[in-house]
Order: structure tokens, then C-alpha cells, then sequence
């Protein structure tokens, strides 16, 4: 619900994210050292990546209450500009797993399955847990991408079926 209400709430200013914050708002930069200066700018950008992985988790919740499937498909696709944009620069601290899940099943739903496929690896990559969870969707990707990866798509099914916890 947080994440929704961010998402309906945020006015992005994109021309400053995208060019670099050449101008951080808020700061005097007349009266900043070099490294005062960077650091700055460097806290000015976590702030940037947190605000979009939160406006990309907003955007995932509207797609998943929208009623009709366009709608669905529309804050699908802003919910990945969002997530993308957040994971360039590193997800939020101890939020690598969850970003990238995310965005992986995100990619899913639209049917992008390379994309899908990076970014559920990297999910399962850094957090194993999320290896029964994931296995059957990431197969399933494989299975359904135009790469030639049939055999993968069989090895991460044998994997899923090793596990001795199902």
C-alpha cells in the first residue's frame, strides 16, 4: 500500500536525474569544499536510487490491481524504467535479492524473458533462499526465451527438483 501511494504521489524531475545533478537541490554549492561537494552529490544519488526502487515497487503494486490487462502492462513497464534506473547505480543497501526479483518477475509478466532471465539469476544469486521460489518461473523463462537455451532450461528444472525441501 506504501509503495502504491508513493507511486501515485511523485512528481519526478527527470532532466535532473538524468543529467547528473549538475544543480542538487537544497544545496549551496558556492560554500562546499571539493569532497564536501562530492559527498553531496554521492548522497543526493542514493537518495535518487531509493526514491526509484520505491516509485518501481509502487508502480508493481497499481499493475497488480489493475482490472484491465493494458493498464496492468503500462505500470508494469514504468515499474522496470523505475527499477532499472535504481539498480544502475546498486539497489538500496540489503535490497540487491528483492530489486532484482522484482524486476525479473516483472520482465516475466511481459513476456521480455532474456531480461527476465539476468535479472532472476542475479535475485537468486544474492539471495539462495529465493531458489525454490524462483527456479519454476526462471525455467520457465528458458524455456519460453528465443535464446537456444533448452538445456539450461532443463538444468535449473533438475535443480528445482533436487531440492529436498519440495
Amino acid at each position: 500500500m506504501l509503495f502504491r501511494s508513493l507511486a501515485e504521489r511523485v512528481d519526478f524531475d527527470h532532466e535532473l536525474h538524468e543529467l547528473g545533478q549538475s544543480e542538487l537541490p537544497g544545496v549551496n554549492q558556492e560554500n562546499l569544499s571539493a569532497t564536501e561537494l562530492q559527498k553531496a552529490r554521492d548522497q543526493h544519488e542514493e537518495w535518487m536510487r531509493l526514491r526509484d526502487f520505491l516509485i518501481g515497487f509502487g508502480k508493481v503494486s497499481k499493475a497488480q490491481e489493475a482490472s484491465e490487462p493494458r493498464q496492468s502492462r503500462e505500470h508494469l513497464h514504468e515499474a522496470i524504467s523505475y527499477l532499472e534506473r535504481a539498480s544502475q547505480g546498486g539497489f538500496p543497501p540489503g535490497r540487491d535479492a528483492q530489486g532484482y526479483r522484482v524486476l525479473g518477475e516483472s520482465y516475466y509478466r511481459l513476456g521480455e524473458y532474456e531480461d527476465a532471465i539476468e535479472s532472476l539469476r542475479l535475485a537468486i544469486s544474492r539471495d539462495p533462499t529465493l531458489h525454490r521460489r524462483l527456479q519454476p518461473m526462471l525455467a520457465e523463462a528458458q524455456l519460453k526465451s528465443l535464446l537456444p537455451i533448452e538445456d539450461q532450461a532443463l538444468a535449473t528444472i533438475e535443480r528445482y527438483l533436487d531440492d529436498h525441501t519440495l
